[in-house]
C-alpha cells in the first residue's frame, strides 16, 4: 500500500514539476497545427475569395496540413521526444539526485515508469488538444471531408508511433550514459545509424566494387534508423495508401523491444554511473 500511494504521489509530483515541458509543448502544437492552417486558410479566404475553385482549394490545403506529411512537426517531434526524455531523467547526471529517488519504496521499475508516462502524456494531450482545435477551424472553412478526416487519424497514428521511437531511443541514450554532452552524441547515433551504414556501403561500393555502384536504394539499412524509416513510409504513402502495414509492424516491435531494454538496463544501471561519459 505505501509502494502504491508513493508511486501515485511520485506520478503527480513529476507532472506538476515538469510543467513548463507541458505548456511549452502546447505552446508549440498550436503553433505547428492550429495556427498555421488559420494563417494558411485565412490567406486563401483573402485572394480567392468568389471564386469557383475556393472551396476545392480550401479543402486541399486543410487536407495536406492535417495530413500524415507535416515536414514541421516531424522536426518538433524529434526535438520533443529528446527533451521530453531529458527532462524526465535528467536526475541520474546527478548524484544526489540519483541517490535520492533510488531510496524511494519503489522498484526500480515504477521509477522508470514515472517519468515515461508523464512524458508521454505531455505529447499525447497536447497534440490531440491541438488536432482538435484544428479540424474546429477546418469546419469553420468548410475546408473538412471524409478524406480529410481519414488522414488525420492516420496522421495522429503515424506521428504517435514516430515520437514513441525517438522516446525509447532518447531514454536509452541518457541511460547508457553519465552526462548530457555524451547523451545527444549517443542519440544522435541512434538516430542516424542508418545514413552511415548506407554511406560506408555506398562509399566501399564506388571504391572497390563498381558492379556494385550503382546501389542507390537504403535497402534493409533504412530499418536501422527511425528517421530514415519513417520518410521511406512517408513515401510510401503518398505512392499508394495502405501500403505503410510493414512500417506500422516494425515500429510497434522496435518500440516494445527497445522499451524493453531501456526498463533492463535502468535496473541495473548503477547509482554511481553520473558524470561517466559511459554509465
Amino acid at each position: 500500500m505505501t509502494s502504491k500511494n508513493c508511486f501515485s504521489k511520485m506520478l503527480v509530483r513529476d507532472l506538476k514539476e515538469r510543467g513548463v515541458w507541458l505548456i511549452s509543448s502546447i505552446i508549440l502544437f498550436l503553433l505547428i497545427y492550429p495556427v498555421q492552417i488559420l494563417m494558411s486558410l485565412d490567406a486563401i479566404a483573402s485572394y480567392m475569395k468568389g471564386e469557383e475553385e475556393f472551396q476545392s482549394r480550401i479543402t486541399e490545403q486543410f487536407s495536406s496540413l492535417i495530413s500524415f506529411g507535416n515536414g514541421i512537426m516531424y522536426v518538433a517531434i524529434v526535438i520533443m521526444a529528446f527533451l521530453l526524455a531529458m527532462s524526465g531523467f535528467w536526475y541520474v547526471y546527478s548524484g544526489v539526485k540519483t541517490d535520492f529517488y533510488h531510496s524511494l519504496p519503489l522498484k526500480r521499475e515504477e521509477l522508470f515508469v514515472i517519468p515515461f508516462f508523464s512524458g508521454f502524456f505531455m505529447f499525447f494531450v497536447p497534440y490531440l488538444l491541438s488536432v482538435g482545435i484544428t479540424y474546429l477551424i477546418g469546419i469553420g472553412y468548410h475546408g473538412v471531408s471524409a478524406q480529410s478526416g481519414f488522414q488525420a487519424i492516420v496522421a495522429i497514428g503515424m506521428n504517435i508511433l514516430f515520437f514513441l521511437e525517438l522516446y525509447v531511443f532518447a531514454i536509452l541514450a541518457i541511460l547508457l550514459t553519465g552526462n548530457l554532452f555524451i547523451g545527444i552524441l549517443a542519440f544522435t547515433g541512434f538516430m542516424s545509424y542508418g545514413w552511415i551504414v548506407y554511406g560506408a556501403y555506398h562509399y566501399m561500393n564506388n571504391m572497390f566494387f563498381d558492379t556494385l555502384a550503382q546501389f542507390q536504394e537504403p535497402g534493409i539499412t533504412k530499418y536501422l534508423s527511425p528517421i530514415i524509416s519513417h520518410l521511406d513510409a512517408l513515401d510510401l504513402w503518398a505512392a499508394e495508401i495502405g501500403s505503410i502495414r510493414g512500417y506500422v509492424i516494425y515500429a510497434v516491435i522496435l518500440i516494445a523491444v527497445v522499451l524493453a531494454v531501456d526498463v533492463c538496463i535502468y535496473k541495473i544501471r548503477p547509482s554511481e554511473s553520473f558524470h561517466k561519459s559511459v554509465a
